[in-house]
């Protein structure tokens, strides 16, 4: 992390998001409401790919409103400083097995 801006280069932004961490998803409910809830993930370097359970909250709700955020937090390690990384994604896209 540069000291200067406290900024993390592409980098390290890679090296944490391949971490085994446990990210949190924020959709919307139908209702207009936020729903947070807890999701493992899989960063492969270009994409953050989760699998909902087809009955979970999150799932339902993005197959009306596909507008997320995602949040990322190391709480494993915590002899490090903290880190929370914000991905702000606006138009998740299924993947075919999605459907």
């Amino acid at each position: 992390m540069s000291a200067a801006d406290g900024k993390l280069s592409p980098e390290e932004i890679d090296e944490f998001l391949a971490q085994p961490i446990i990210a949190r998803i924020g959709t919307v409910k139908p209702d207009g409401a936020p729903h947070v809830a807890a999701m493992w993930q899989q960063w492969d370097g270009e994409a953050m790919w989760v699998i909902p359970r087809s009955r979970s909250s999150w799932f339902v709700n993005l197959s009306k409103e596909p507008r997320v955020c995602i949040l990322c937090a190391d709480d494993i390690d915590l002899d490090l400083p903290p880190i929370a990384l914000p991905l702000i994604i606006s138009d998740l896209r299924p993947s075919e097995a999605w459907a």
